[in-house]
């Protein structure tokens, strides 16, 4: 019984410190910026880190531009993600994609252009509906060191 709980003790002390492991590369949005328009709508831009384990030198960075109205509902999301590497003395873009998702309001995008250029990842996107229409643009940023921006 003695023998059984000590391996019980070490079994749990194993799996802990797996699951703390395994929380270093767990993404997290952060809001890093509200852009306010003067209709009283407003877009909000995420920033998502994955790919943080500590022997890695790759990274995957999301940005997310949501644009909500005035009463605060999403109207569309445009999302740029890149993938980098880094080596702690250069940093670069090895490829980007985009996606979007129109919720509401009659909204549809009528342009999407996206590229990698050396540390960074760039995307626009023109989003109408009958009587407005907004750009999204953002850019995301590796660092030598894996630092996402």
């Amino acid at each position: 019984m003695k023998n059984l709980t000590r391996k019980m003790a070490v079994l749990l002390l194993l799996i802990s410190g797996v699951c703390l492991y395994a929380g270093n590369a767990i993404a997290t949005d952060t809001v890093q910026e509200i852009i306010q328009y003067d209709d009283g709508t407003y877009a909000e831009i995420t920033l998502t880190e994955s790919g943080a384990m500590s022997r890695s030198t790759t990274k995957t960075g999301t940005k997310t531009y949501t644009y909500k109205d005035a009463s605060g509902n999403v109207q569309f999301t445009y999302t740029l993600t890149g993938y980098f590497q880094y080596d702690g003395s250069t940093s670069k873009a090895v490829s980007c994609s985009t996606r979007y998702n129109v919720v509401r309001g009659g909204w549809s995008k009528k342009s999407d252009d996206h590229y990698c250029s050396g540390n960074k990842a760039y995307g626009t996107a023109k989003f109408s509906n009958s009587s407005t229409s907004k750009t999204a643009n953002l850019t995301i940023t590796c660092s030598k060191t894996g630092k996402i921006s």
